[in-house]
């Protein structure tokens, strides 16, 4: 409540007009501009408000959106870096609790001379000789020199199957039936590896007899494929590993290994 200046009657700042004597009531005006202003500004200052709000919004959207994609991709290469590991945890337990019927089927492989499969099933199943609590361990050189033949064999026959014309390749392949020769002929000359000759020694055998059969396919393979008489096959296990590759390599071109079909 104030007084009019001109009457002193009563009235309020929201009277533009004193009631009284009807003179203007210039408090009242002056009030009604500073509320105006005051609801000018304060629209501006919402709008303002809103407008940030929803920038920052926005920004932190993109944030959540961004910071949950980077988790996810942790995740996923978490779970993929370890999903082998897992796998292959599974495997060793399954070829642990099925040892009995596993090695049954080794058996069979061996009986049927069929290196490979026996080398295939092992790998497919995740059968190692040093596993905990297992039986394995006898068929150790047995598994080493299947593996072994079986990959000389695959390098062999990629070697000779080559007709792209793409001759650099050939090397890399003639260097790993060299290594896969040498890793076979390890365990049947071990050469100053007293453990692996006692391995070898106390051998059943029925596996003795398996890797020499596998000795004997494996020169059978060189004098097909690389027409090497049976002398030079016999004397390919005596040579250096860079001789072994020289060998090949001249072998391979006079079979035409590499060179492009016409």
């Amino acid at each position: 409540m104030m007084k009019c200046k001109y009457c002193g009657g009563n009235l309020t700042l929201e009277q533009a007009y004193c009631p009284h004597c009807g003179r203007p009531n210039e408090e009242a005006a002056q009030h009604v501009k500073d509320m105006e202003h005051y609801k000018s500004n304060f629209e501006d200052t919402k709008s303002d408000v809103y407008e940030v709000t929803e920038k920052n919004t926005e920004i932190m959207s993109h944030m959540i959106i961004i910071t949950v994609l980077v988790i996810l991709c942790v995740v996923v290469f978490v779970v993929s870096a370890r999903s082998w590991s897992i796998h292959r945890g599974l495997l060793q337990f399954d070829a642990g609790i099925r040892q009995g019927s596993y090695m049954k089927q080794m058996e069979q492989y061996l009986e049927d001379e069929d290196y490979i499969g026996l080398s295939a099933f092992c790998d497919r199943h995740y059968i190692r000789p040093y596993s905990s609590n297992n039986s394995y361990e006898k068929y150790q050189l047995l598994m080493e020199a299947s593996g072994a033949y079986r990959y000389f064999y695959e390098s062999l026959m990629k070697a000779v199957t080559i007709n792209s014309g793409n001759v650099s390749i050939l090397p890399g392949l003639y260097e790993d039936i060299s290594d896969y020769y040498e890793q076979l002929e390890r365990i049947l000359h071990p050469v100053d590896n007293d453990y692996r000759a006692k391995q070898y020694r106390e051998l059943p055998e029925e596996q003795k007899e398996a890797i020499l059969r596998m000795e004997e396919n494996v020169k059978a393979l060189l004098q097909t494929y690389f027409d090497m008489t049976p002398e030079e096959a016999e004397n390919f296990g005596t040579m250096s590993n860079a001789q072994k590759i020289l060998f090949l390599e001249e072998k391979g071109e006079v079979m035409g290994y590499g060179k492009s079909e016409e």
